[in-house]
């Protein structure tokens, strides 16, 4: 690690990065899955409610419906695809980062702009190479959390 706190790529170990990485995201995907089931079912179903008391009244009826189960449903399509996308993500972040320092040192930019250029360059290309697997699973995932209706 730099004094900066940035990381360096090459002395990075990747394993336990890519395994650390995956965990975390995967973790809180799991914790915030109900809340996708209970919104997409919101967007597709007619509620008599709205806002809150609409989405708690959604979620009960899912419980009621499919039980606890019911609010996971497509999670693990959507952890299937979070693997191979957070990979994806995490190791495009790092190398478009460390390839585009050298393009901001030719720019001769000050400190703050070449990070802010060089993060707005990784994050970009990142973001666009994870999409080839995120968008197909999100479909998949919120067909699957539509069976049953809304």
């Amino acid at each position: 690690m730099s004094s900066r706190g940035e990381v360096n790529w090459d002395a990075l170990d990747k394993s336990r990065f890519f395994v650390n990485g995956v965990g975390v995201f995967s973790g809180l995907l799991g914790l915030l899955y109900p809340l996708t089931v209970v919104k997409t079912r919101l967007m597709v179903g007619s509620s008599h409610h709205s806002g809150f008391q609409g989405a708690v009244s959604m979620a009960q009826k899912i419980v009621r419906d499919n039980g606890v189960p019911g609010l996971y449903r497509g999670l693990s399509m959507v952890l299937v695809g979070a693997i191979p996308s957070r990979m994806i993500y995490l190791s495009t972040l790092e190398m478009a980062r460390a390839k585009s320092e050298v393009g901001t040192r030719m720019l001769d930019l000050g400190p703050a702009s070449a990070a802010s250029l060089n993060n707005f360059i990784g994050g970009a290309a990142a973001s666009l190479m994870a999409q080839a697997v995120v968008v197909p699973v999100d479909v998949i995932s919120q067909r699957l959390m539509l069976q049953d209706g809304p």
